[in-house]
């Protein structure tokens, strides 16, 4: 389309002002811009995989590790489409929300685009998709633009599963971040951390950090350390490093610098 918008604006050049040409220009140059970098965010189609018309068995073990590569890369991906399109589409309230799917699959145009995916002899598939399919639905509720004023409990527990997912959990994440987790009760915050599921509470307690900051109210102090005090998020704090720093963003409200920064690095 914008292709054909451009040899559009090249035949009318000639009738047409230098200056109203550039611009126009510059324009449709911008929109390549942005559509290249969407097709270089997406996550939600098999990646090309460059092997061989007739593989041998050594090919299909080359396969594999390529796949491997960049399916790492694909995981990846969210953080930088949540950046891209945040706060880019109006929310509906009646429609549950749309999350686009992370596929890790590949795809092979020497063998009429047929689907490769990942052996999950070799590789642990879900260990790999776990946390990127919560970053995932992150990104997907940052390109929700926040409404006027709050946004709707019961469209949130609209989109709650029956049964916890990372998926949901991302999403609670991602309203946190846009300040929308206080309509939730305290009765839904309970139900919630009752689950016991490690990423439901992990999103959570950090969008309510996210959405109550700065209020320093002592009943959701309480609820947000609950998890810590039973023990739920042992494992998730170890591997990355950095309870302190959790515990005191969810007890006070605040984390400095120094202390993010100590978080990431480990330090």
């Amino acid at each position: 389309m914008l292709v054909k918008e451009l040899k559009s604006l090249l035949k009318s050049s000639h009738s047409s002002s230098e200056s109203f040409v550039y611009e126009n220009l510059l324009v449709l140059i911008r929109w390549f811009d942005i559509y290249a970098v969407r097709r270089l965010l997406c996550s939600a189609r098999p990646v090309v995989i460059q092997t061989p018309v007739n593989p041998t068995a050594s090919d299909q073990d080359l396969q594999q590790a390529q796949l491997w590569q960049l399916a790492q890369r694909t995981t990846a991906l969210p953080f930088g489409r949540g950046a891209f399109i945040l706060a880019t589409t109006c929310t509906l309230l009646t429609e549950a929300l749309t999350v686009p799917k992370l596929i890790l699959a590949g795809r092979l145009p020497s063998q009429q685009n047929a689907t490769v995916n990942l052996d999950p002899n070799v590789r642990n598939v879900q260990e790999l998709k776990s946390w990127p399919e919560f970053h995932n639905a992150v990104a997907a509720g940052l390109r929700l633009a926040p409404p006027q004023g709050k946004m709707s409990r019961t469209w949130i527990l609209y989109n709650k599963p029956e049964e916890p997912t990372v998926v949901h959990a991302g999403l609670l994440l991602s309203l946190g971040l846009h300040g929308q987790l206080r309509v939730l009760t305290i009765t839904d915050i309970y139900q919630y951390y009752s689950q016991e599921h490690e990423s439901t509470t992990v999103g959570l307690m950090l969008g309510l950090a996210a959405s109550y900051r700065g209020t320093m109210q002592p009943a959701i102090s309480k609820y947000r350390a609950k998890p810590l005090e039973t023990g739920q998020l042992g494992n998730w704090l170890v591997a990355r490093r950095g309870g302190n720093c959790i515990v005191t963003l969810v007890a006070n409200w605040k984390c400095t610098a120094t202390q993010w920064d100590r978080w990431y690095t480990g330090n």
